[in-house]
């Protein structure tokens, strides 16, 4: 009898602990649960109304590579770099590519592009010579008399690539640094075509509007006779 008698007072211990247990487990699984449906909530509130905010915060102009580097002279190199249009579904337009020549000087003169034409080509006439604006090249230098090139194209189609081919010499005056160094980057582009300015059959680019300091070298465009 004494037996039973502590059976039967440890048997309702257990099954309050066990109850209790199954409440915790319970309370820990309901948490958990909410949670994750209110994670879920807040990702599909933010892929509703916060998907075009953040996709206007990304560049859509992208470089590759952002950097070439100057090796000591005497030397003559030719190099590539590819501007892409391949994070966003509109054509941009007005888009300044920026080459900033750091540690290094070098005559302006030694450095020459060979730029693709666009598919949709933008030309007009200057008396007798056809003028093509898909890129126009402005060369100078900045308040700290460093050597900037801005390769200005008129348009990037969504999903384009171009590849500039980039040629420099440096048997002309270049004196370079350990780091000498050119930086490639996008300053800036539009949603909105740019107006070229017409009179008759003739166009011309509007005037050039850098956003610092800068003094203009040189300002070519692809020439080609009638």
């Amino acid at each position: 009898m004494l037996v039973c008698s502590l059976l039967i007072d440890i048997m309702p211990k257990q099954n309050k602990t066990t109850i209790k247990s199954k409440r915790k487990k319970g309370n820990k699984l309901v948490i958990v649960t909410t949670v994750a449906t209110l994670i879920c909530l807040l990702l599909a509130v933010l892929g509703l109304f916060g998907y075009p905010y953040i996709k206007s915060l990304i560049r859509p102009i992208n470089i590759e590579p952002k950097e070439i580097s100057l090796q000591q002279s005497p030397w003559s190199i030719k190099t590539t770099f590819t501007v892409s249009n391949l994070r966003s579904d509109k054509t941009q337009y007005d888009v300044w590519i920026m080459l900033e020549f750091n540690d290094c000087t070098i005559d302006p003169q030694s450095i020459s592009f060979e730029l693709p034409d666009l598919e949709d080509a933008i030309s007009g006439t200057v008396g007798h010579i056809v003028v093509n604006y898909d890129c126009v090249v402005v060369k100078g230098f900045d308040s700290q008399n460093k050597l900037i090139i801005f390769l200005i194209i008129h348009h990037l189609l969504a999903n384009q690539s171009l590849q500039v081919v980039t040629n420099i010499d440096s048997s002309q005056g270049f004196i370079g640094g350990k780091d000498a160094r050119i930086s490639i980057k996008s300053i800036r582009h539009s949603d909105t075509p740019v107006n070229l300015v017409s009179k008759g059959n003739e166009l011309a680019y509007p005037a050039l509007t850098v956003p610092f300091t800068f003094k203009i070298k040189s300002i070519s465009l692809k020439l080609k006779r009638q």
